[in-house]
């Protein structure tokens, strides 16, 4: 079975190339590509110099979410630095790491509350998967909520800004209390 994927994976590769990459490929000598492993060495080596590999992989590791950026965004910035980077070559548990690392001391707060305690006791997937979905309902709820009194005179209008750390605290509170 795995040989078949092997050989789909070969024949279907041409199809995904762009301009130079395509002219590339169609200059290898024919037969010279045997597996998935050698066109996929070939490629990196052609196309992803060793120290953009390095200079990548490094911005993986040294990664840190800015002041003011929510945890979506910060987790959606990470996840493309992955998606540059495929072949970085980071173990699992290094790649959560680097990212709850690199996370503010009030997201990473929010995070192991989530996670009912600490989220590095975890294992990579239910790790991954508290993360992902924090994210995407970080998502779905981030907004200014704006409230306005009819007939408003200038006193009367009254702007509440929720920031999302403290709509995502009130969302694992309001779960604790559901399950106490």
């Amino acid at each position: 079975m795995k040989a078949n994927q092997e050989a789909i994976r070969l024949h279907l590769f041409p199809f995904s190339l762009g301009d130079r990459a395509s002219a590339w490929f169609h200059s290898l000598e024919v037969g010279s590509i045997t597996s998935w492993d050698q066109i996929r060495r070939a490629f990196l080596a052609r196309f992803f110099a060793h120290s953009k590999t390095v200079q990548l992989r490094n911005q993986i590791t040294q990664f840190t979410q800015k002041d003011g950026e929510s945890f979506y965004d910060a987790w959606k910035c990470f996840k493309e630095m992955l998606r540059l980077c495929p072949h970085h070559g980071l173990e699992k548990f290094l790649i959560i790491h680097s990212f709850y690392n690199g996370l503010v001391h009030t997201t990473k707060i929010y995070i192991d509350a989530a996670a009912d305690g600490a989220l590095m006791n975890k294992t990579y997937t239910t790790t991954y998967a508290l993360i992902e979905d924090m994210a995407q309902n970080h998502y779905q709820w981030t907004s200014e909520r704006v409230i306005t009194v009819s007939s408003p005179s200038k006193e009367e209008t009254c702007m509440y800004e929720i920031s999302s750390l403290d709509h995502l605290a009130a969302k694992v509170d309001a779960l604790t209390q559901k399950f106490d």
